[in-house]
């Protein structure tokens, strides 16, 4: 027999402690320990026969249904300062204290943020902004047999500031703009 669930009960308060536990399960065998806990605790609450796995399961299908319902399209554009010149390799990484996606930028300076599949978007959030891999291999002699770089260096192409969300300088809030347009300044030359 199951217990009745409270008028005030909401799904999604509920269940982000179970999505938290199932998708850092995936990576760590001490949280599936713990979701395996949680799970049966909450079997024997409610009073269900469900493996844990099964309640887990569906409890993640319904705050992805919910939560991603409101997905918000993001894009943008990476230029330098001096020139206005669109930087052409990398990545940009927005992170919330709950959230991260990341969109690849293409040949012209622009991306696509997305969260898990590609264009997905993002949740509403204000997040911290990164700009990562923003490199290029700088070769350094060919070797004459084989035709191939002997050595290559990376050379930053902005400054390091930018790698890390917490001292890029950089946030967006999805509540109010859709367009993130990143103005960075080039790395100093050595």
């Amino acid at each position: 027999m199951t217990a009745p669930l409270p008028d005030h009960f909401n799904i999604a308060n509920f269940a982000e402690p179970f999505v938290l536990l199932a998708v850092q399960s995936i990576f760590n065998r001490k949280v599936r320990k713990e979701l395996r806990k949680v799970c049966k605790e909450f079997c024997i609450i409610r009073g269900s026969l469900m493996s844990h796995y099964r309640i887990a399961f569906n409890l993640l299908c319904a705050v992805l249904v919910v939560g991603c319902s409101n997905s918000i399209k993001v894009s943008g554009t990476v230029v330098f300062d001096d020139d206005q010149s669109p930087l052409t390799v990398g990545t940009v990484l927005l992170q919330s204290n709950t959230h991260v996606a990341k969109g690849q930028i293409d040949s012209a300076g622009h991306f696509r943020i997305s969260s898990v599949n590609n264009d997905d978007g993002v949740p509403p959030d204000v997040y911290r902004v990164a700009v990562l891999g923003a490199v290029k291999m700088l070769e350094r002699g060919i070797n004459e047999s084989t035709g191939m770089p002997v050595s290559r260096e990376p050379i930053l192409l902005i400054q390091s500031k930018y790698m890390d969300p917490k001292t890029s300088g950089i946030t967006f809030d999805t509540s109010k703009d859709k367009v993130l347009n990143i103005v960075v300044e080039r790395a100093s030359p050595k």
